[in-house]
């Protein structure tokens, strides 16, 4: 769930950035129409090419990573990827077998990165827009 939402958050950020950016309704409509939204691959690509921000650099050192949890990663793009593979998994094969998720803390870590990612990216560039 926290991936989902955190990829629902990207998706909603672009096309709201989007609008704020091209004011044409028809040329907003015509390139929502002509890519897709649906993988982090895609996000990733569209972030750069229409709103100038790569992913991939949003590194922030408040995101946290818990060292007791399951759920490691060496940098903030590492985690949202681990996040979506996770996800993915568990939408196609109804299990995890990519971490073991089996202590609160494992749970709860993937959510308060979510948490704080959306928070922090919000900050450093939704307060452009």
């Amino acid at each position: 769930m926290s991936y989902t939402l955190l990829e629902e958050y990207m998706v909603n950020f672009f096309e709201y950035t989007l609008q704020e950016r091209i004011k044409d309704e028809g040329i907003r409509k015509a390139i929502m129409k002509n890519i897709s939204l649906r993988s982090l691959k895609w996000i990733k690509i569209h972030y750069k090419d229409f709103l100038n921000i790569e992913l991939s650099k949003f590194n922030h050192e408040q995101v946290p990573f818990y060292a007791e949890s399951c759920f490691d990663a060496n940098n903030v793009w590492e985690g949202v990827n681990l996040l979506s593979r996770i996800r993915n998994e568990i939408a196609h094969t109804g299990k995890c077998t990519e971490i073991d998720i089996c202590h609160l803390v494992d749970a709860y870590s993937m959510m308060e990165f979510s948490r704080y990612w959306v928070q922090l990216f919000h900050l450093n560039y939704g307060s452009k827009n």
